[in-house]
């Protein structure tokens, strides 16, 4: 780690030194100064391509910073150094969702959806408009998860379907 920081200090635009501080840091299972000095090469242009970037985020998420995490992923999709996927777009939507920015995590959401085969992503999107008691948008969403399936527990999207519609009804 000493010898790592001395040649970052003598050569700061070796890209590697910065690299191997991040990763003793991750195996000391020190993760804020990991984060530290990953966020500090990000900053001085260092980390530019998509594996980097979303290294970086998983980071921010892992000290429980989902508001940077999320910030970061949301500008670095719209300068397109990270691409407009299915994954990247969950991964922005659980950031959003763990920073409580529930309406951005519901516009992430249902791009994810749209890119995805799997309808995992319209039931978590349809839980998301249950807690917030937005029965018609939930039931279009947990339809949608139910037709294209593969879910791991099916019932329970049917639950939140039943309730959903119980409470459009008495409304």
């Amino acid at each position: 780690t000493k010898i790592l920081k001395k040649l970052i200090n003598v050569y700061p635009d070796k890209k590697d030194y910065w690299q191997q501080l991040v990763s003793i840091y991750q195996q000391q299972k020190q993760y804020k100064r990991a984060l530290s000095v990953k966020h500090l090469a990000y900053k001085k242009g260092l980390i530019n391509t998509e594996k980097e970037i979303l290294a970086l985020a998983n980071l921010f998420l892992v000290i429980n910073s989902p508001y940077k995490a999320a910030k970061l992923l949301k500008h670095e999709m719209s300068q397109n150094r990270i691409k407009t996927n299915s994954k990247n777009w969950e991964m922005l939507a659980n950031a959003w969702a763990m920073a409580k920015e529930f309406d951005s995590a519901i516009t992430a959401l249902e791009s994810a959806s749209k890119l995805n085969n799997k309808g995992s992503l319209y039931q978590q999107l349809g839980q998301i408009y249950v807690e917030r008691e937005q029965w018609s948008k939930a039931v279009v969403s947990l339809n949608k998860a139910i037709n294209k399936g593969s879910l791991k527990n099916t019932g329970a999207t049917y639950l939140l379907l039943g309730m959903s519609h119980y409470e459009l009804t008495n409304n």
